[in-house]
């Protein structure tokens, strides 16, 4: 990659940077605005089954004080009926990431942060549209009484945050039905059956599953994507044949892809397929394996205890992002590399048939410099941006992710092999 390139690739990560730290940098300004409490919802509006989760910040300079009513909701959650707003309640249950404090109150210390993850009542709260609100009414402790120097008499103040609940779209409905909600049953289903209960080893076989079901579409097209890197150099030499015949050039283009039988988009579908998978992987982990997820269990599974789940692996947890910078480093170093490599294999057969060209040609195509520049940028930027979210996002993801490559650069040696010899038998 020369130079150009490289300036030019630099200013687009920079860019990306930049607008990441911006909103990360407006969003805390808009946290710090408030020198008092804030209490916040983690979205405004929420889909049936997705999980309810608020925050409460203490900056008022006192402690604050919530009563704990465990096993039932630890605030007062309410649903708009008409004009009016109706009192709800709930109970978790055993199943789920939770267990009930002993404790009969809660403190927020000031300069602290406290938050309500409603994935044990989510199911028997949320479960139906509409206009909700949440109050959490604070019992605050003075400073002076603090230290003894004096009593104060407690103080109470109710917060109030509000959210709905909308239906789901036609896609984030089929997206749920056909992808995630089959990966969440085969993932919590491959955790129970192995030993330990492991949820890296789930992954990996989860991973290798689907690079089988999606194998044959996934060869074919990398069989199109070798058979468009075969045929460059005749459509090389379309382009400089009918360079001023815009419509001449692309009836014979086309000739030519059904000539040899090329579909110029194929080569686009090993990526394409994987997205819905990669979704509902992403979701599955962002969202966590707790009891708010055991409605989406088929009936077999729903007496599995979901706290059972281990997500330690290789020293990582995989259900969350490493807070120790060299733990979380090593996942983009590993899913970037794996791609790094994938690219190098692919750009490398690219140079190779661009060389069994240019004997016969005093000069190589400007087309075909610029195709090789556009290559080499990529070869590099794709890897970097793919370990950049690999930085900001759960560690399991990345074990997915990985995998996945690994596989599908075996599987495109396998391919090379192959055609190799059947290169060589044709000669």
């Amino acid at each position: 990659m020369n130079r150009k390139n490289l300036g030019l690739f630099l200013i687009v990560f920079a860019i990306v940077l930049l607008i990441n730290s911006f909103f990360a940098s407006k969003n805390q300004e808009e946290v710090n605005q408030n020198p008092s409490f804030e209490f916040t919802s983690s979205k405004s509006i929420y889909h049936p089954g997705d999980k309810v989760v608020l925050t409460l910040v203490n900056n008022s300079g006192q402690t604050v004080t919530l009563t704990e009513d465990c096993p039932a909701e630890p605030l007062d959650v309410y649903r708009k009926e008409g004009a009016e707003w109706k009192l709800l309640a709930a109970e978790a249950e055993e199943n789920g990431l939770f267990a009930c404090s002993e404790l009969a109150q809660m403190e927020v210390l000031n300069g602290t942060s406290l938050v309500f993850n409603y994935a044990p009542w989510n199911q028997q709260l949320f479960s139906d549209q509409g206009e909700y609100k949440v109050e959490a009414v604070l019992e605050t402790t003075s400073v002076s009484e603090e230290a003894g120097v004096g009593p104060a008499a407690p103080t109470n103040r109710t917060l109030i945050v509000e959210f709905s609940v909308a239906e789901r779209g036609i896609f984030r409905s089929f997206g749920l039905a056909v992808f995630y909600k089959p990966i969440l049953n085969f993932l919590v289903f491959l955790t129970d059956v192995l030993p330990g209960n492991n949820l890296g080893w789930s992954i990996i076989i989860l991973t290798l599953v689907v690079r089988a079901i999606l194998f044959v579409p996934t060869y074919r097209s990398l069989e199109q994507q070798k058979s468009m890197q075969e045929i460059q150099p005749k459509l090389q030499a379309l382009k400089e044949k009918y360079k001023g015949d815009q419509q001449k050039l692309g009836e014979e283009t086309m000739k030519l892809y059904k000539e040899h039988g090329v579909n110029p988009f194929g080569s686009c579908l090993p990526i394409l397929i994987q997205l819905p998978f990669l979704w509902a992987i992403f979701q599955i982990l962002r969202e966590g394996l707790d009891a708010s997820t055991t409605f989406l269990l088929y009936a077999p599974l729903q007496d599995f205890h979901l706290d059972t789940i281990n997500v330690a692996f290789l020293g990582f947890d995989l259900s969350t992002v490493p807070t120790n910078f060299y733990l979380r480093i090593i996942p983009p170093i590993l899913v970037g590399g794996s791609q790094f490599l994938t690219m190098k294999l692919t750009q490398s057969r690219q140079k190779k048939k661009i060389k069994d060209i240019t004997p016969s040609v005093k000069k190589e195509p400007n087309q075909m410099k610029e195709m090789e520049k556009a290559t080499g940028m990529m070869m590099y930027m794709m890897p970097v941006m793919i370990a950049f979210f690999a930085y900001s996002y759960p560690v399991g993801l990345s074990l997915y992710w990985f995998c996945s490559t690994v596989f599908g650069i075996g599987q495109q040696l396998v391919l090379n092999k192959r055609k190799e010899q059947l290169n060589s038998k044709q000669a």
